[in-house]
């Protein structure tokens, strides 16, 4: 393969009862790297060394649509995959890294992992945009995102019927990020947020925001020194729609506040081809039309509300400094 001429590869492990051979990897010129673990995450130590060897490596992603219980010898060491993931990114440069990693019964974010992951997480000292999809947040998670310096994260909570958000740990982490600028989320249910005054991004996506915390999160904003501009995506009842209506009324009266969107979709089965668009108010966001988005945290909050059978409002604001 070295003679081969490459930008981006991508991989796909299937597991048959052997180990993936990553020694053909070896000192390729890459830029983009992805590998897709079928069944379990394999083979660590040598796709450590594998990875170590790839110089031109920019991007990485690694998703694992299921894990197994089973350890594996690195260094000679009994090691649980959920760990192995984490020694395998130990220093490299890569400046984007992609996680999807998936399995009900077993946490990739052990609380007794956090200082590892962390110190990977550290490790990679070239690293401006992570993005992490996982069953669910949990406390190892959030421990192990305290305090590192990027300036993008994405954060997607994928496991549509584990709708646990993790109230007490995410204020201290987000705020900690003291060099963040684009931050995206995914929540079943919205919680309170410190986020750090270095953010100029904000893209949410909940199943479900009340009135009076869509009124909350846009005054959390106001409180920066600077200009933020901020995607909100949420569902809400139909009985509701009233409401958002009067805080879109609200927002629109606020000198520093720019609404560059507001859009009630309205579809019993949020299905493209049903839903009656309303938009609010005289608006000049010329985006995509949002089924169109092929980020993961979008992904997984439009997945949600499939059989939810609820409307989702759609907004976009620009938000100064009161």
């Amino acid at each position: 393969m070295n003679s081969l001429s490459l930008d981006c590869l991508s991989i796909k492990v299937y597991d048959r009862g052997h180990d993936c051979d990553w020694q053909t990897l070896h000192g390729l010129n890459i830029k983009s790297l992805s590998v897709c673990f079928e069944k379990k995450f394999t083979n660590s130590e040598s796709l450590s060394h594998a990875l170590s060897s790839l110089t031109q490596l920019e991007l990485l992603s690694i998703k694992v649509k299921y894990d197994g219980f089973s350890t594996e010898l690195v260094q000679d060491t009994p090691v649980m995959p959920g760990l192995s993931v984490w020694l395998t990114l130990h220093g490299l440069s890569i400046k984007s890294l992609s996680l999807s990693l998936k399995g009900k019964y077993y946490g990739w974010f052990e609380l007794k992992y956090a200082t590892y992951i962390k110190q990977s997480l550290l490790s990679l000292t070239q690293l401006e945009t992570l993005s992490i999809s996982v069953d669910e947040y949990s406390p190892g998670l959030l421990e192990a995102l305290h305090g590192i310096k990027i300036k993008r994260l994405s954060l997607n909570h994928e496991y549509i019927e584990c709708k646990r958000d993790p109230k007490e740990q995410f204020p201290q982490s987000l705020s900690s990020l003291i060099q963040l600028e684009t931050f995206t989320l995914h929540l079943y249910k919205y919680i309170v947020l410190q986020l750090p005054q270095s953010l100029k991004y904000f893209n949410i996506y909940c199943a479900s925001l009340r009135p009076s915390e869509l009124r909350d999160l846009c005054d959390t904003l106001t409180a920066y020194s600077h200009t933020i501009e901020m995607s909100l995506e949420f569902g809400c009842a139909s009985s509701c729609l009233q409401e958002y209506i009067t805080i879109h009324q609200e927002l629109t009266e606020r000198k520093n506040v720019k609404v560059k969107r507001f859009r009630i979709n309205e579809s019993p089965d949020f299905s493209e081809s049903t839903i009656y668009k309303r938009e609010i108010g005289g608006v000049d966001d010329a985006d995509a039309d949002d089924f169109s988005i092929k980020d993961c945290a979008y992904q997984t909050f439009a997945k949600c509300l499939i059989d939810s059978r609820i409307d989702r409002i759609s907004i976009r604001l620009q938000i100064g400094p009161d």
